[in-house]
């Protein structure tokens, strides 16, 4: 045990790398300035990798080889994504960030083979690119966490599960840039979404809140013309967003127009471009994924003629009295209407 404080005590002063004893453990100093208090200590054997201490992390740089490495995510061209942190030519499989860390460094987890975070009530920032080209899988950022940076997870092929805080007001540039997500649920207290944020992703639908008031029209782009929305078959909009909303899936060359909702209540209306409601949701999660309480189904005129619950079950219809009704309800080919008498 005194050997292993010898050794740690010399990390903090020179800045190197210590081994304890003849073990697989190494570790050292993590810490941004002389007043922060972090350290490192990974098990080379596990990669296991623990983060302690107190005060901020330093911030590192992004890097790049050729060739497939045993270590860092394989992405494009050929080339890995790693950490110039010390751990970063090692393969990370688990990360533990202790209590008393307050942020997480620019790049610092970049490249690492990590499944899912988890992270204590101290950190509140996450770093620019702090998880990019990492293997995660599913996150759930904390309310505790109220900053960030840009490209967390950045070309992070894998990641497809993500809860966003519901206090967050701003998702950044190239956050969710080039990843595996294939849903969110953006929290109502968002006001702006960035460039980038959602290019090349997997989401195949996306509610926008009513509470955003600034939309890039290139959050599906690189901002380069490279970038798009492969798999989005559906954008929500309310009537104020729709013109930055039809902008941004011309700039991600879709070729449908963005769905009108107001939220009425609890409640989530969706428009027709008459401006009929056609549908009924219980939150935008429910819009996000197709699932209505209620849809609606109108005449040739206009005229509500059907209710449906969200089993598909008929709870309302008009009554049809004459032929000339009938000819005007907009149906399937081969139904046939009872005509009801007064």
């Amino acid at each position: 045990m005194k050997k292993y404080l010898l050794a740690t005590a010399f990390v903090f002063m020179s800045g190197s790398v210590w081994a304890e004893g003849n073990t697989n453990i190494i570790g050292g100093d993590c810490s941004k300035t002389t007043d922060d208090h972090c350290s490192w200590s990974l098990n080379t054997t596990t990669g296991e990798l623990i983060i302690s201490g107190t005060g901020e992390m330093a911030d590192y740089e992004g890097k790049t080889i050729d060739g497939k490495q045993e270590y860092g995510y394989y992405y494009t061209s050929g080339k890995t994504s790693y950490s110039s942190a010390p751990w970063g030519t090692y393969q990370v499989n688990s990360i533990t960030i202790e209590n008393g860390i307050e942020n997480i460094g620019y790049y610092a987890f970049a490249g690492t083979n990590i499944s899912t975070i988890d992270f204590p009530p101290s950190v509140t920032s996450l770093g620019q690119y702090s998880f990019f080209g990492s293997k995660i899988q599913s996150v759930e950022i904390p309310e505790t966490i109220t900053s960030f940076s840009g490209g967390e997870f950045e070309k992070c092929f894998e990641l497809a599960e993500v809860v966003l805080p519901e206090n967050m007001t701003t998702i950044p540039v190239w956050m969710f840039g080039q990843s595996g997500l294939e849903d969110v649920d953006i929290p109502d207290m968002v006001g702006s979404i960035h460039a980038g944020a959602f290019t090349q992703t997997k989401i195949e639908s996306l509610v926008i809140p009513e509470s955003v008031t600034k939309i890039s029209k290139m959050i599906f782009t690189d901002g380069s013309g490279g970038g798009t929305a492969p798999y989005l078959q559906h954008l929500y909009c309310t009537a104020v967003q729709m013109e930055k909303c039809e902008e941004a899936l011309q700039t991600a060359k879709k070729d449908f127009k963005p769905t009108h909702y107001e939220k009425s209540g609890n409640d989530y209306l969706v428009y027709d471009e008459k401006g009929n409601v056609v549908g009924k949701y219980a939150s935008a999660m429910n819009l996000n994924k197709g699932v209505a309480t209620e849809t609606y189904k109108y005449d040739s005129a206009g005229h509500l003629v059907s209710i449906f619950d969200g089993n598909g079950q008929r709870t309302w219809g008009k009554k049809i009295y004459t032929v000339e009704e009938a000819n005007k309800v907009a149906k399937p080919t081969g139904n046939t209407f009872r005509i009801r008498y007064r």
